[in-house]
């Protein structure tokens, strides 16, 4: 049994139908209200992907309420994925929805990958969101071919030989049940260099933690790249989670979960705290 309360599986409105949804809560008052996303949807990514289940376990765990969603197209989700255009307005809902359920708390964003920049722009732009949880952003994890590749940053997560070789037929078997679109992964590229989300980055003025690897490890992902983004958040904080490179949510979840919740507990003080502090 969860040792936090779960709502049993719901829908709430969205703009292409109904959103799948399910909530976490804490033991006692919440502190705040989080909308959490899920990564890539083209890649197997779900309300259910282990960081997102971790992420929400470990914020209950600091006493908010987590919304995890499905983005269109996932699960009992309606609609079909819209190249991220779609899934940005599934995420405002998601927010406006759980922003009426609780009035009197703060709003915070969160996402993993695809769902962390989706998180990000969205938050951006929405002056309720208090708070922002974000890791890499994953553009193509395409781990069947790099599974040799990655093989370094798995070995120094997992111990063992065997263990490694598991874990790595384990991801393999992940891109081969959730091939990618080669016409979708062109589509994406080709709009990357007119892509400037300077403005929307620079907007974010919330408590906001940016998770990489060892620079050593990532093999996707130079973790350097990553830490432009704080060049445009001088108020963000960066951690490296030890032992991994760009698979760290996967390959130490737990860990990752948290560095995240700790460092919620930290920046945003409970409401008994705050109420100390007046």
């Amino acid at each position: 049994m969860s040792e936090f309360p779960v709502s049993p599986v719901r829908e709430i409105p969205g703009p292409s139908g109904p959103l799948e949804v399910l909530i976490d809560r804490p033991s006692g008052a919440p502190r705040a209200a989080v909308v959490f996303a899920h990564p890539l949807p083209t890649h197997g990514g779900t309300m259910h992907t282990k960081v997102v289940f971790q992420g929400a376990k470990a914020l209950a765990g600091i006493g908010c309420v987590v919304l995890r969603f499905n983005f269109r197209g996932v699960g009992r989700s309606a609609g079909a994925w819209d190249d991220g255009r779609g899934e940005m307005d599934d995420y405002r809902a998601a927010v406006d929805w759980f922003a009426g359920q609780h009035p009197g708390l703060e709003l915070w964003a969160a996402g993993f990958s695809f769902g962390s920049h989706v998180a990000m722009t969205v938050g951006a732009d929405d002056e309720r969101v208090r708070f922002y949880l974000r890791a890499p952003r994953l553009l193509a994890p395409l781990f069947c071919v790099a599974s040799v590749r990655l093989y370094r940053e798995i070995a120094a997560a997992v111990p063992g030989f065997a263990a490694g070789i598991r874990q790595a037929l384990r991801l393999a078997w992940l891109a081969l049940t959730h091939l990618f679109s080669p016409v979708r992964m062109a589509r994406r590229t080709g709009l990357l260099p007119g892509a400037d989300l300077r403005a929307a980055v620079r907007a974010l003025r919330v408590p906001t933690l940016l998770v990489t690897g060892e620079e050593s490890l990532d093999r996707v992902v130079p973790v350097r790249e990553s830490r432009e983004y704080l060049r445009l958040w001088p108020h963000a904080r960066h951690v490296t989670l030890p032992s991994t490179g760009h698979l760290g949510s996967v390959t130490k979840a737990a860990e990752f979960a948290d560095l995240v919740a700790a460092f919620a507990a930290r920046a945003v003080p409970s409401p008994s705290e705050r109420h100390t502090r007046v």
